[in-house]
């Protein structure tokens, strides 16, 4: 049973790194607390970022080590370029591989997993995103889209798998909540509201590991 955590719409916690200069990335609060839960329940992180916010390529060069030493556990991944919805986006092909090519240049580890902003996503962009060596879309909570047994349905080479859980919607931490049961979960929240669940996170991984779920 495996469970995939992200957070999406990062961009503060790069800010105040490249502002502020910390020696080691995990001088700060957010990055530290992912790092100690890594350490505590052996859970893996996903990042996703708008390319248009803040260019990881403007981030400085001493943290090359944290990322690249990190890259197992800390994962990064495109999520659109702009506040528009992904599916309206016109320089998505650029944009990706622009982002890409800054994760390349930290040596920061490269996540095959997608949420792209506001879920929509066109089938020639899917076929772009395929080619480009994502192997899964993550998909809203909606009954009305295909999904089997396993939460997953397939369309142009990519499976999309049911995203079951936010963290910040939960008011009560149980294995109902956090759709413990599935082989597969994928669960998210955002970094505006981090500061606001920390303890309700924490109390979902522990439940996680607990149970026996492996971090992906």
């Amino acid at each position: 049973m495996t469970v995939h955590i992200s957070i999406d719409d990062v961009g503060q916690s790069l800010r105040l790194l490249a502002h502020e200069r910390p020696v080691s990335i995990f001088d700060s609060d957010f990055f530290a607390l992912l790092k100690k839960w890594h350490n505590q329940f052996n859970a893996k992180f996903t990042l996703y970022v708008f390319s248009d916010s803040f260019l990881l390529s403007d981030m400085p060069v001493e943290y090359t080590n944290d990322f690249h030493g990190n890259a197992q556990w800390l994962k990064w991944g495109y999520h659109g370029s702009s506040k528009l919805p992904f599916i309206e986006e016109l320089n998505y092909e650029e944009e990706f591989k622009l982002l890409d090519k800054a994760f390349d240049k930290l040596g920061a580890g490269k996540t095959d997993i997608l949420r792209l902003h506001y879920w929509q996503v066109s089938p020639e962009q899917k076929k772009f995103l395929h080619s480009k060596g994502i192997t899964c879309l993550l998909y809203p909570d909606d009954d009305k889209l295909p999904y089997d047994c396993n939460d997953t349905f397939y369309e142009h080479g990519l499976p999309h798998l049911r995203t079951r859980v936010r963290f910040e919607n939960i008011d009560t931490v149980n294995p109902e909540t956090l759709a413990i049961g599935k082989n597969h979960i994928a669960a998210f929240t955002h970094e505006w509201c981090f500061p606001d669940i920390i303890m309700r996170m924490e109390e979902s991984l522990r439940l996680y590991s607990k149970c026996g779920y492996r971090f992906i």
